[in-house]
């Protein structure tokens, strides 16, 4: 998901948006830690749809095994989705999540110009 000449566009989501991933390790023998550079997700679910946490930033998700993931996007720029295990990322376990600005900066966070952000 990193190369849009093979896997076509990144993931778009709009600056505010409430975003929902699903993920499934195939295994067999080696699970993920699903995580988001920059992003905290705000419930994770990995069972029965009751059952969730709140606020985890990297989730171990076992071989065969699935999660639904939501965050909420309040600001923009690219945020990189790896395997936590970043010996993965260079054999292809990455990708991006590219939150688009739609409205000014809320007030009550602090960050760099997104400008400058690549």
């Amino acid at each position: 998901l990193t190369d849009p000449d093979l896997f076509g566009e990144r993931i778009h989501v709009n600056q505010g948006d409430a975003t929902r991933f699903f993920f499934v390790t195939g295994g067999p023998n080696i699970g993920a830690n699903w995580h988001i550079t920059g992003a905290i997700f705000d419930k994770v679910y990995k069972g029965r749809s009751r059952n969730f946490v709140r606020n985890e930033e990297t989730v171990y998700i076992p071989p065969g095994s699935a999660a639904v993931f939501e965050l909420s996007t309040p600001v923009p720029g690219l945020y990189p989705i790896v395997d936590h295990a970043l010996f993965r990322v260079t054999k292809g376990a990455a990708g991006f999540m590219h939150v688009d600005e739609v409205e000014e900066w809320p007030d009550h966070i602090f960050s760099p110009d997104p400008s400058t952000l690549p």
